[in-house]
């Protein structure tokens, strides 16, 4: 009778066992979706800017007249309206990009490249495709780590290692891909310069942390 603890204990880790790979498989699933997901919608702002790109083939000079607010969930965005002439006609239009900032100046000159059989569809060099690209890079950089980061769970999962040493070596891979994927959106964002400085101190950061650590352990 004093056996049906130790009998209890191993029957529920057996029972436990191809739970908790269920759960690794429904995960691993997940991330695999969300990573082509991500991917899918790259993908597709890259597409759109370029054929955006190669319809809106005609160029002119314009004329910045003020930008229009939106207001989304508590976020404000702003989208440029230019004045510029296509052939005979004059137009006003709004940009169908729209960004937190304001970095064109209100009066200004811009360069519009417009569509020839559809005038009013345009783009604003040095403003609306370069956001599309962008955005659409982060997108793509989201998806390749997510899908990176799935199929080396899945060879880790299958070569013969420590538990505890495979799950530290997983939790290191996941954070350099966290890492490299910050470091690429505060480049396309921010530009290299806050970016190094951001690293640096990141950097400096970690190093304190590791010190810290191994003072205590000593």
């Amino acid at each position: 009778m004093k056996e049906l603890p130790n009998q209890n204990k191993e029957t529920d880790t057996v029972l436990a066992a191809p739970a908790r790979n269920g759960s690794k498989i429904i995960l691993l699933f997940l991330f695999l979706v969300f990573g082509i997901g991500f991917g899918a919608v790259g993908l597709k702002l890259f597409h759109t800017a370029y054929m955006q790109e190669k319809d809106c083939s005609a160029s002119a000079e314009g004329r910045l007249v003020r930008y229009e607010p939106y207001h989304s969930r508590g976020t404000r965005t702003y989208s440029p309206v230019v004045e510029y002439q296509a052939g005979n006609e004059t137009l006003t239009a709004t940009s169908n990009i729209s960004a937190s900032s304001r970095p064109l100046k209100e009066g200004g000159q811009v360069t519009v490249f417009y569509n020839p059989d559809r005038p009013d569809e345009f783009y604003i060099k040095g403003y609306g495709l370069e956001i599309e690209y962008k955005i659409g890079t982060v997108f793509l950089l989201v998806s390749i780590a997510a899908i990176i980061i799935t199929i080396l769970s899945i060879i880790l999962n299958k070569i013969n290692m420590d538990k505890d040493k495979k799950e530290r070596l997983l939790a290191k891979i996941i954070m350099a891909g966290i890492f490299l994927f910050l470091f690429t959106v505060f480049l396309l964002i921010a530009g290299p310069g806050i970016t190094l400085c951001l690293s640096a101190a990141m950097g400096v950061f970690a190093l304190y942390g590791a010190y810290s650590n191994k003072k205590k352990k000593q």
